[in-house]
C-alpha cells in the first residue's frame, strides 16, 4: 500500500517538473522585463542626481542658517549690554541679497554656480522704554 502510494507521489512530481521546466517566459517577455529594468535604472540615476542636489542646496542652507545664528548672537551680546531706558531713532541703507544655486550637469560631473541678486534697502529703528518686547 505505501509502494503504491509512493509511486502515485513519485508520478505526479516527475509532471510537476516537467510543466514547470516547459512553462518559461517568452522572449517577448524577456524584452519587456529588460526594457522595464532599463528604465527603471534610468529613473534611479535621476533620482540619484536630484537627492545630490537637494543635498547641496541643504549644505548650503545650513552654512547660511549658521551664519545667521552667529550674527545673532554678537547683536544680542551687544543688545544685553546697552543700558536700559535708551531711546532713539536711527536709519540705514544696507543690502538685501539672495543666494541663488544653480546646477550645471556635464554628466557624469556637475557643479555649481551661485548667484547673488540684490538691491539696497532702507531699514529704520525706533528704540522706546517698554516692557522688553520687541516689536517689528
Amino acid at each position: 500500500m505505501k509502494s503504491k502510494i509512493l509511486a502515485v507521489l513519485l508520478l505526479l512530481s516527475i509532471l510537476t517538473n516537467i510543466y514547470l521546466i516547459q512553462v518559461q517566459p517568452s522572449s517577448k517577455d524577456l524584452l519587456e522585463m529588460n526594457d522595464k529594468i532599463n528604465q527603471l535604472e534610468i529613473t534611479n540615476s535621476q533620482m540619484s542626481k536630484q537627492i545630490y542636489r537637494d543635498n547641496l542646496s541643504i549644505q548650503n542652507y545650513a552654512s547660511q542658517l549658521d551664519l545667521y545664528r552667529e550674527k545673532i548672537s554678537t547683536l544680542e551680546v551687544k543688545l544685553n549690554n546697552t543700558p536700559t531706558g535708551l531711546s532713539g531713532f536711527a536709519r540705514l541703507e544696507a543690502p538685501a541679497v539672495m543666494q541663488k544655486v544653480e546646477y550645471i550637469e556635464d554628466y557624469p560631473f556637475m557643479r555649481q554656480q551661485i548667484t547673488e541678486i540684490g538691491s539696497m534697502m532702507n531699514i529704520s529703528l525706533e528704540i522706546k522704554p517698554g516692557k522688553g518686547r520687541i516689536l517689528v
